[in-house]
């Protein structure tokens, strides 16, 4: 497990940055990882990520206004997308976790040209009905794959509930990415298809129209925040919404 190891943050919030010092240290005593801090874009760089990089943003009214803070989300993206560049760079898989991604047991890795996730989804939870082809076991962690024949390029029309059928299959795209493994092949796939077709947000963007993707059972980590800065919860279901602590939007940006 030489591969290099990034937990994304944002320097200009203090939320991000103290958030990520306990990521690191939970990886480490936990997981067993040691993890790198990337210092990710924010929402104070979007003209100047979006004159950089003029992608198409598709379905904005749904994807990314809707559901979202615009400027915080580019901004999260293009961290991400930083980080596949330098996977393309380096020629060699690397891991992304995100600002509150804690291990809940230690990592086990394994051999799969794609993108693993390894983070507990926030919706859409596996269920045990739900037909799942397993690829890979390592230490009674399994690499599974989902049987589903959804195709077609990453737009609303493929992301609605976040299911690619009606049938409620669950494996389109990833339910999260807080915690991730991604090979130099489909970090190149995932570049190219920016170019070509446009982008959704950073975990809509790791569909299987793009790339390959696995998931490990049981989840090695999952997101532990008490703060966004790109996500609208109040409509959601995957947050407590008694949680008289949370922040999210400029209330998060202020703290």
């Amino acid at each position: 497990m030489s591969f290099k190891k990034y937990a994304i943050y944002v320097e200009s919030s203090k939320l991000s940055v103290e958030s990520v010092k306990n990521v690191i240290r939970v990886a480490r005593e936990v997981g067993e990882v040691e993890i790198t801090p990337f210092k990710g874009h924010d929402r104070y760089e979007f003209k100047v990520l979006r004159e950089k990089y003029p992608f198409v943003l598709l379905d904005k009214e749904e994807c990314w206004d809707k559901f979202s803070y615009l400027q915080s989300t580019i901004g999260c993206f293009h961290s991400h997308f930083a980080l596949r560049e330098k996977c393309v760079k380096s020629n060699e898989k690397i891991m992304v976790v995100e600002h509150d991604t804690i291990f809940l047991q230690k990592y086990v890795d394994f051999d799969f040209e794609g993108v693993i996730t390894f983070g507990k989804p926030l919706w859409n939870i596996l269920r045990n009905k739900d037909i799942r082809y397993l690829i890979g076991k390592n230490n009674n962690v399994k690499l599974l794959q989902w049987d589903c024949d959804c195709s077609g390029p990453p737009t609303y029309e493929h992301t609605r509930h976040l299911s690619c059928k009606p049938n409620g299959c669950n494996s389109w795209n990833l339910q999260g990415a807080h915690g991730y493994t991604i090979t130099p092949k489909a970090a190149e796939k995932l570049i190219e298809k920016s170019y070509e077709f446009g982008i959704v947000p950073a975990d809509l963007h790791l569909n299987r129209y793009n790339i390959e993707i696995a998931n490990t059972y049981p989840y090695m980590s999952f997101q532990d925040s008490k703060f966004s800065l790109c996500t609208k919860h109040y409509d959601s279901n995957f947050v407590n919404k008694l949680n008289s602590d949370w922040v999210e939007g400029e209330e998060a940006w202020k703290v």
